[in-house]
């Protein structure tokens, strides 16, 4: 949930002038919409993917009609998404674009954090900006070695041009350095 995130996201986007920018934007689990409608509202001149399988596991636990609110929280800014109803594997299969700024809040299996993490940070652009949303989620019967935590820390372990920006009690903010 971006709630709880807003005042941190919007000052980091503020203190990176991601406000003035064109922004070319990914969204990795958007289930109702929520954060790409905030994303969108406050950078003006960004296009985002959004990404989401909208499983019906998931939906019936929490909201059968995700899919169907997304739809209709984000027409009014239809020109600048793009849906993609798949899994963020096949889209970073399928996808050949880089990206300024990457959302993930997606699936919260340890090894799927982990891979939506490495694929994303490959598809940044050089000081692009990378927030981890549900940094600290345990889920109610995970061990602390299959959360979300255990899958940042592989990918941290991997990868080594990064800024941590800021870390808040539920999301990760990182900052691509560039090779040069």
């Amino acid at each position: 949930n971006i709630n709880f995130n807003i005042p941190f996201i919007y000052q980091t986007l503020k203190n990176l002038k991601y406000f003035e920018k064109k922004i070319q934007g990914l969204i990795i689990g958007c289930f109702e919409g929520h954060s790409t409608i905030f994303f969108l509202m406050y950078t003006q001149n960004s296009f985002f993917e959004c990404v989401d399988n909208w499983n019906q596991e998931n939906l019936i636990k929490y909201s059968l009609n995700a899919e169907d609110y997304f739809d209709k929280n984000l027409q009014i800014y239809k020109n600048r998404i793009k849906k993609n109803k798949k899994d963020s594997k096949t889209f970073f299969k399928e996808n050949k674009k880089n990206f300024d700024l990457i959302y993930i809040d997606g699936s919260h299996f340890h090894d799927d954090v982990e891979s939506d993490c490495l694929n994303s940070f490959f598809k940044l652009n050089d000081n692009g900006l990378l927030i981890i949303n549900s940094v600290f989620w345990r889920g109610k019967k995970w061990k602390l070695r299959h959360n979300n935590l255990a899958g940042i820390i592989r990918f941290l372990k991997k990868i080594k041009s990064y800024e941590i920006l800021l870390i808040t009690r539920n999301t990760l903010f990182l900052r691509k350095l560039s090779y040069k």
